[in-house]
C-alpha cells in the first residue's frame, strides 16, 4: 500500500543552500514522519535469497558485518516507490541543488537499503572514502547527490552507529585525492570530522565527493541493528557513461535496467525517473505498466557497506 504525504514539507533556507555548497553536505532535522520511518523499517527487505540458502543469508551478516539487500528497491515496490515518487526527500533534494529560478529536475538514480548487526564493523567500511564509485554510470563531471536516513534513533556516544563525515571546508587539498589518502589526510579527518546524533525522521544530504566512513556498533551497545535507507539522486541532464562498465568495473543494479542508453546520453529514461518537480507522464506509465525489465541480480552490496 502506498505512503501518503498530504501537507508534508521541510523549508530549505538560503544559510542551508550556502551550507551544502561549503560544506558538501547539509543534515535536515525532521524531515519525514516518524510513522513513516518505522513503517519503512518495518517493510524493509527481508531477503535476497532463494529458500534453500535462507541459513546461509542468516549467518552471513555476522560474518561480513552487513545484512544483505539488494538495491532498485523501488523497481519491486510499491511502499518504496511512492516514498520517492510522492514523498518529502525528492523536493528536499531539488530546493538544495537545482537553481531558485523553478528550472531543473531531479532524477531518481537507485535507492538500497543497508542494515549493521550491533558489535560488528562492515569488511568494507570503516575507511574514509567518497561515494564515486557509487554514481559509475555518470560522467565525472556530472552532479551527484546521495541521501542517508536512518530507520533507528542514533546515539553516537553511547551506541555508535553514526557517521563521521568531513566538510569540503575543512578537508583542505585532501578534497581532491582518491583512492588511498596520504596519512596526513587521515590524520586531518580525523581531526575535523562531525558525527551526529540522529532522530528518526532526520535526513543526511551530501555530494558524491563528501569524504566520510561509518562508526561502529558499540558490541555493548543496548540498542537495535542500525539500517539506514539510502538513495543516489542526479540533476536533470546528467549524462550517462558505460567507461567503468566496458572495463570490467563494480556494476550496480541500476545497470541492468533495459534503459537503451548510449555512451553520452542524457539519463532520460524511465529507470531513472523524474522524481522532482512532478513526475514524468510517459515514464509514470511505462514503469506502472511493469515494463522495466530489471533482471535478477542477487549478490551482496560490497560496494555500498555503509
Amino acid at each position: 500500500e502506498p505512503l501518503q504525504f498530504d501537507g508534508v514539507h521541510t523549508t530549505v533556507t538560503d544559510e542551508q543552500r550556502d551550507q551544502y555548497v561549503r560544506d558538501g553536505f547539509l543534515v535536515v532535522r525532521g524531515a519525514v514522519p516518524v510513522d513513516v520511518v518505522d513503517r519503512m523499517r518495518e517493510c524493509r527487505p527481508r531477503s535476497i535469497l532463494s529458500w534453500p540458502f535462507y541459513p546461509i543469508e542468516r549467518a552471513l551478516p555476522r560474518v561480513i558485518g552487513s545484512y544483505l539487500f539488494i538495491d532498485s528497491i523501488w523497481t519491486g515496490s510499491e511502499l518504496f516507490r511512492s516514498y520517492w515518487f510522492s514523498g518529502p526527500v525528492p523536493r528536499l533534494v531539488g530546493d538544495v541543488v537545482l537553481p531558485q529560478d523553478g528550472s531543473g529536475t531531479v532524477r531518481l538514480l537507485t535507492d538500497l537499503m543497508i542494515g549493521i548487526p550491533r558489535g560488528r564493523v562492515p569488511l568494507d567500511v570503516g575507511s574514509w572514502h567518497k561515494d564515486t564509485y557509487s554514481y559509475d554510470i555518470i560522467t565525472p563531471e556530472s552532479e551527484g547527490h546521495s541521501v542517508w536516513m536512518p530507520l533507528v534513533d542514533i546515539d553516537p556516544e553511547r551506541n555508535g552507529g553514526s557517521l563521521y563525515i568531513v566538510s569540503k571546508a575543512e578537508a583542505g587539498e585532501c578534497q581532491q585525492q582518491m583512492g588511498s589518502w596520504s596519512a596526513e589526510c587521515v590524520a586531518r579527518f580525523e581531526e575535523v570530522a562531525q558525527v551526529h546524533r540522529w532522530a528518526k525522521g532526520d535526513v543526511l544530504l551530501f555530494t558524491k565527493s563528501t569524504i566520510h566512513k561509518s562508526q561502529p556498533i558499540r558490541a555493548d551497545a543496548q540498542t537495535e541493528d542500525r539500517f539506514a535507507l539510502i538513495a543516489r539522486f542526479v540533476p536533470g541532464g546528467s549524462r550517462y557513461d558505460t567507461s567503468l562498465i566496458e572495463a570490467g568495473g563494480f556494476q550496480q543494479k541500476k545497470n541492468s535496467c533495459n534503459h537503451g542508453l548510449a555512451h553520452g546520453d542524457p539519463m532520460d529514461s524511465p529507470c531513472f525517473p523524474v522524481v522532482y518537480p512532478a513526475l514524468d507522464a510517459q515514464e509514470q506509465e511505462f514503469i506502472d505498466a511493469g515494463r522495466l525489465r530489471h533482471y535478477d541480480n542477487h549478490r551482496v552490496v560490497f560496494a555500498e557497506l555503509w
